[in-house]
């Protein structure tokens, strides 16, 4: 059941971010971390979201809480894509924040 939820839920993030609906993502993604705080892409989508409503620094802060988590609990650094993420939105980048539908 835990599976299911959390697919449930990472589809509506999805959606949300697609539409543009950030604050639904962000709620999405706590929830999320809220079952599993490894989650990497849940702490992506809340740097996304948070950059694109022009909050980098919150962006930035889920980016390091992300790096602490893993460290801690798996022992691994963000992967390159989180790495990636993080360096645009430092940078400033929003061009390359947006987000595309799966084809």
């Amino acid at each position: 059941m835990k599976d299911q939820y959390l697919l449930v839920v990472t589809r509506l993030a999805d959606a949300s971010l697609m539409t543009g609906d950030y604050e639904h993502c962000i709620e999405y993604c706590h929830k999320l971390l809220a079952r599993d705080t490894a989650r990497e892409d849940a702490y992506q989508r809340l740097m996304r979201c948070h950059a694109l409503m022009g909050r980098p620094g919150r962006a930035m802060r889920w980016y390091e809480l992300c790096r602490e988590t893993l460290q801690r609990d798996l022992n691994v650094e963000p992967s390159e894509q989180t790495v990636q993420l993080a360096r645009h939105v430092a940078e400033g980048s929003a061009a390359t924040l947006a987000v595309t539908a799966p084809t």
